[in-house]
């Protein structure tokens, strides 16, 4: 699933997605004719909730950080409840299981960089010895090495299991009308 199209040598809002009743209202609520404010919060929804998005590799916070430097910039833009509604749909629209599973796949490896981030080396014990993590560290890095592995493969299953969706005879993709009559 994507918001967008190229039309034209442009990027647009597909209007397929307009049917949608959160992308719709946010898209109606924006009265220029350009639009301009849609299009952008259009843009923080996708990049926000497609996995395929560039801007995936990082945590909500920081996400949400980047994208509002890089579409909103010197604006002040929040979500609101439409914003995050329409996230919600968006992700919960273009989940799979395998999806989900890498999702938390990568929820728990953000937790373990948090604790390399924070372990402390120099932690004592009740009688003022130095804990030694070092062990528990060089083990677990090793064993991070293959847990990102396996992520790397479930994300490369997933990115198959998109294509397959979106490919037809001749490479060309299938339309979202075309894969919504199947």
């Amino acid at each position: 699933m994507s918001i967008f199209v190229l039309k034209d040598g442009r990027v647009q809002v597909d209007p397929v997605n307009l049917t949608i009743p959160e992308f719709r209202e946010i898209y109606d609520r924006d009265l220029t004719k350009d639009k301009v404010t849609a299009f952008n919060e259009l843009c923080y929804c996708y990049h926000m909730a497609d996995y395929k998005s560039v801007y995936n590799n990082y945590d909500d916070g920081e996400k949400h950080t980047k994208i509002l430097a890089d579409y909103f910039k010197g604006g002040s833009f929040g979500p609101d409840q439409l914003i995050l509604d329409a996230i919600e749909k968006y992700r919960s629209l273009q989940e799979t299981p395998s999806m989900r599973l890498l999702k938390a796949a990568r929820k728990a490896l953000n937790k373990i960089i948090e604790y390399f981030n924070t372990v402390d080396l120099s932690e004592r014990d009740g009688k003022g010895a130095i804990v030694n993590r070092i062990g528990d560290l060089t083990k677990s890095a090793s064993d991070i090495g293959k847990i990102v592995e396996s992520i790397d493969k479930l994300e490369e299953k997933i990115k198959k299991e998109q294509l397959r969706e979106t490919k037809i005879r001749g490479q060309a993709e299938i339309s979202d009308y075309e894969r919504r009559s199947k």
